[in-house]
């Protein structure tokens, strides 16, 4: 069935919207409008964040008069010459401009256009974009203000360089500092004669004025100035400099004196000349309160020091008599490469930083030209001829190279040159520095765009760039993977491409930068999740800093994980099973073996006293014990069968045992050991009778303590063993104390219960017992601890674990 027309229509419309609707997004995006010149009508229509840019948005009324009225009256010609040209060529134009709004402020702008033509070819309007590039135009400012303060650092050198006498050359230098900064007086103070080794008092020296601004060198206030009122002196005897806005200077006397030169701003920086504070350099702005840049710092800082160095110099050469020594000192505590050569081109001289800078001696270069260290088929020969001889002229050059090194390393650098003397003739004095790192960042920031969408496309996984999550470009894996298409996931808000439960610890890793990869659930285009890896940076796109971020989807990796974790999970039950029943297995051969050794032992006492009797009532009563002893063994044996043959072994199972009859029944096993000491055995269960524990773990447990006291008796006093129960709101507590040889537990405390360990001799002991009596009772979630002092005795208090059910 065919759609009504009144559908196709509302489809019609619904797209327009769309495209309206992501048309607006996109220039918000890029920070630009669509403008529309009717050249008939004389009227001009721009979308609505164009007078946001343009900074016209209460003061436009659709003249286009009235927009070129607001262009700087320096660019208006060229605007307008740009435009008719490109409607006489019939071509697109481009063109950039300032607009001045209120307040003074300068905005610049472009403008991209194109002409629009009728069926006579007659030009009927312009349309085209336009946006705001004054950041970037600062940031070209910038650079160029850094340029010029490199340059003029240079020249300033190469003046120091050129005369022997800094003050000589200080008046330009002066001047040429004081119109890079665009201030209004520079200034040097120097420091009178010492009193005691110290300078009280600076004097103002030098001066360099600014048109508007009034000389203070004949300012008697600025002489013989106490040092401890100069503006930032504790810094600058720390060698610091110091800058201030004079409104917010707190000293009075000092603000007064100040604002009495109209200084709004000021700059020091100390001069130490061999370590030793000589004075100070200043620089006042008497226009604008100013706060200078870092490089700005860095570079009067730099002047500073050659001003330092130049002093030095005459300083040096005053002492001893313009020694070559001291002009060597001073040539080589530059940074800079300088090189000095005739007009022929010949060196004459370089200093310390040439030699370290080619790999050359300063004998192989005297008497050679700069040929020596230019690389072949790199330079334009004739233009730096041209350079050359605009030197020998007198205009300083400025200029970049490809130099060689001895090594053969091949590396760009930048060299001024200005006229100077040396030894009394007129010679070349080049500075040079290596500028290779520099020049490779700045074509790396060319290429990088290049480099990052060819890598981007050409990628297994998804990439995207985002803003702030939203996405402002993407490759064709991530639309492959989300099963967006590209037009869909351009303005999208990435962060929805991510499971809800997800996003919280996505947003927090883009806050903190993160850029290790980790994993979340991603969801798709049909509502489908599957999991997905994500690694995210920060990289510089566009002229801002945006984020690129990696989707990879490995699901098919966590499935695999899942199912070998639970692969080991249960290899890991079965082990423990297993462990557990040789655990359970080798303990009852511990019990059997030690269990075992006692009654027979047992019987060799009977044995052995059955023969030294000779009364036949006795050897009857020995033989009755044997008996006993023999049917003991045999019920142990058994009781351990029977435990041997629970299923599996995986339990032990437990019965209510009275304490009574376990003590009566290993007394049996112990009667020969017990008659042949003389040992007493006494008994109190009053409080806790019978206990619900393992039969065969609990004998084996009174068993072993009973013979251990039997074993350690001392011969000094007759054996007496006491056996006590009692109850607590958890455990039923059994203590066996005897009064034998006792342990020294500061000793052997630590390893009282450990296998295989004894504390005193005897030929039975094999250090078993009281080791399976710890695991046995640890076993069924008890506990026991030894109280014990050497001549006196021993009591085990051992806690059984009620059963949670009593």
């Amino acid at each position: 069935m065919r759609p009504k027309s009144t559908d196709t229509q509302q489809l019609k419309t619904s797209n327009k919207e769309f495209e309206q609707f992501h048309l607006k997004i996109a220039l918000e995006a890029a920070n630009m409008g669509i403008w529309e010149w009717n050249l008939q009508k004389g009227s001009v229509n721009w979308t609505a964040n164009v007078k946001q840019i343009l900074g016209l948005e209460n003061e436009f009324d659709g003249n286009p008069q009235a927009y070129l009225d607001n262009i700087v009256e320096e660019d208006r010609a060229r605007v307008a010459k740009t435009i008719n040209h490109a409607i006489k060529n019939k071509i697109d134009f481009s063109v950039e401009h300032r607009i001045l709004l209120q307040g003074e402020e300068i905005r610049w702008i472009e403008g991209n256009g194109k002409v629009i033509y009728n069926e006579d070819g007659k030009a009927v309007s312009l349309t085209g974009t336009v946006r705001d590039i004054t950041e970037r135009k600062n940031n070209e400012d910038q650079l160029k203000h850094r340029d010029l303060l490199f340059a003029t650092l240079s020249r300033v050198i190469s003046e120091f360089i050129q005369h022997e006498n800094w003050e000589d050359a200080i008046q330009t230098v002066l001047q040429l500092l004081g119109e890079m900064m665009k201030v209004d007086r520079v200034y040097i103070f120097q420091n009178d004669e010492e009193i005691n080794g110290q300078p009280e008092t600076s004097s103002q020296r030098f001066e360099w004025n600014s048109s508007g601004s009034k000389p203070q060198l004949d300012n008697p206030d600025l002489q013989h100035l106490p040092i401890a009122f100069m503006p930032g002196i504790n810094l600058m005897l720390q060698n610091k400099p110091f800058h201030g806005i004079v409104d917010e200077i707190k000293d009075e006397a000092l603000k007064s004196l100040l604002e009495s030169q109209a200084i709004q701003s000021i700059l020091i920086f100390p001069i130490y000349v061999n370590q030793k504070f000589w004075g100070f350099i200043g620089f006042d702005d008497c226009q604008n309160k100013r706060y200078w840049s870092d490089l700005e710092f860095s570079v009067l800082n730099s002047f500073s020091s050659s001003l330092a160095a130049a002093i030095a110099r005459k300083v040096s050469v005053q002492a001893l008599a313009k020694s070559e020594q001291s002009y060597r000192e001073l040539f080589d505590t530059v940074s800079e490469a300088i090189y000095i050569h005739d007009f022929n081109g010949v060196m004459l001289d370089v200093n310390k930083r040439v030699v370290e800078l080619y790999g050359y001696t300063k004998e192989e270069l005297i008497g050679q030209t700069p040929a020596i260290f230019m690389a072949e088929g790199l330079n334009d020969q004739t233009a730096l001829a041209e350079k050359f001889q605009k030197a020998l002229s007198g205009m300083p050059q400025t200029f970049e190279w490809w130099g060689k090194k001895k090594s053969g390393d091949i590396f760009l650098k930048e060299v001024h040159t200005n006229l100077g003397f040396y030894y009394g003739k007129k010679v070349i004095i080049a500075t040079a520095w290596d500028i290779t790192e520099r020049k490779k960042i700045e074509d790396e920031i060319k290429e990088s765009e290049l480099r990052f969408r060819t890598l981007q496309q050409a990628s297994f996984g998804g990439i995207g760039l985002h803003d702030q999550g939203v996405i402002i470009d993407c490759n064709k894996g991530l639309c492959n993977i989300t099963g967006y298409s590209y037009e869909e996931l351009i303005g999208m808000n990435g962060f929805n491409l991510i499971a809800p439960e997800w996003q919280e610890t996505v947003k927090q890793h883009v806050v903190s930068d993160y850029d290790k990869p980790y994993d979340v659930e991603g969801i798709r285009k049909d509502g489908s999740r599957y999991f997905v890896e994500i690694q995210g940076k920060q990289i510089p796109y566009k002229g801002k800093n945006i984020r690129v971020t990696e989707f990879r989807d490995v699901t098919a990796r966590k499935l695999a994980e899942e199912k070998i974790r639970e692969q080991n999970i249960r290899l890991t039950h079965i082990t423990e099973d297993l462990t557990k029943k040789n655990d359970q297995l080798e303990e009852f051969t511990q019990i059997v073996s030690h269990n075992l050794r006692s009654p027979a032992g047992n019987i060799a006492s009977l044995l052995n006293l059955y023969e030294q009797s000779s009364d036949t009532n006795e050897r009857d009563e020995y033989f009755k014990l044997l008996k006993q002893t023999s049917n003991t063994i045999l019920n142990s044996l058994n009781e351990l069968n029977e435990v041997l043959k629970i299923k599996q072994n995986t339990d032990i199972q437990c019965q209510d045992i009275d304490f009574a009859d376990v003590v009566e029944n290993v007394k049996k096993m112990l009667t020969g050991k017990i008659m042949e000491i003389g040992a007493t055995l006494e008994y109190d269960f009053k409080e806790a009778s019978s206990i619900y524990f393992p039969a065969i773990y609990l004998e084996s447990i009174i068993l072993n303590l009973l013979s251990n006291s039997l074993k350690y008796n001392n011969p000094k006093r007759s054996l007496l063993i006491k056996l006590k129960s009692s109850m607590t709101a958890n455990a039923v507590v059994l203590t066996v104390t005897d009064n034998g040889l006792g342990i020294n537990l500061e000793k052997h405390g630590h390893q009282i219960f450990k296998m295989r360990k004894t504390f005193h001799y005897h030929p039975e002991s094999r250090g078993i017992g009281l080791f399976l009596v710890k695991n046995q009772v640890e076993a069924l979630g008890g506990s026991i601890a030894v109280e014990s002092e050497e001549e006196k005795g021993t009591t085990f208090i051992i806690n059984f674990k009620k059963p949670t059910n009593q």
